[in-house]
């Protein structure tokens, strides 16, 4: 059985790449595209029919991806879907599978296991780079250590690191808190340490990429009232 293979991507080196690749399983018969909008993607997909749909995730919008992915589920097409990437986070991986996703193939795949995740795919079995599960496998060794760490903030720490998140300065969060800005240096610096950030300037960055896990903390930390208070300070 030969399996139609539709491949879009905006990237010339990946798409020669994995032409020359699947040109050459003898089981696969490869259409490629490099336009990036939906409107393409589904003609050439309504046109093509294909067994395999596979997506850069790094060059095609995760906007168009989620729109594809929603007209396939739709509209009971056969096509199975591989997402490549060069990194893939963890919460867009659980996105991506939970709406049926099969493949997410490491961009810098040999071809061995590009075959190996086509194979797998065309069976209906799911396929996910080793490199991938490795990055899920720190962050979520990361996700643990920060929930720990959090656990000896203060009440008004865990204020600065709302407001920090939400954008604003140190100055700005001086003046809603109704503290000196050197207090709240002072108290960045104490969440650096407990948060085990090494690197001056640091604390908003690492804020910024644990986001999601930090909000989740926050919603559930026992500090209603200062969050009310907090509140209120910024509708002023």
């Amino acid at each position: 059985m030969t399996y139609k293979i539709l491949h879009f991507d905006n990237s010339e080196i990946v798409k020669e790449g994995l032409k020359h690749i699947i040109t050459n399983y003898s089981y696969a018969e490869a259409s490629l595209v490099i336009e990036n909008s939906n409107k393409t993607i589904i003609t050439e997909l309504n046109y093509h029919n294909p067994d395999i749909l596979i997506i850069n995730l790094d060059t095609i919008s995760k906007i168009i991806v989620n729109e594809v992915i929603s007209y396939i589920n739709n509209s009971f097409k056969k096509a199975r879907i591989i997402l490549v990437s060069n990194i893939i986070s963890k919460t867009v991986f659980d996105k991506f599978y939970n709406d049926g996703v099969l493949g997410f193939l490491y961009l810098n795949s040999k071809k061995d296991e590009i075959i190996h995740c086509i194979k797998n795919v065309c069976t209906r079995s799911i396929y996910i780079s080793e490199k991938f599960k490795e990055n899920f496998k720190k962050n979520l060794s990361s996700n643990d250590s920060l929930i720990d760490n959090f656990k000896s903030l203060t009440s008004k720490e865990l204020d600065v690191i709302e407001l920090i998140i939400i954008g604003k300065t140190s100055r700005e969060i001086a003046i809603i808190l109704h503290n000196s800005k050197r207090t709240i240096e002072t108290h960045r610096q104490h969440i650096s340490e407990k948060l085990s950030i090494i690197g001056q300037g640091r604390l908003t960055l690492f804020l910024i990429e644990h986001k999601r896990t930090i909000l989740d903390l926050l919603a559930n930390s026992p500090r209603k009232k200062t969050k009310l208070n907090i509140q209120r300070k910024l509708k002023r």
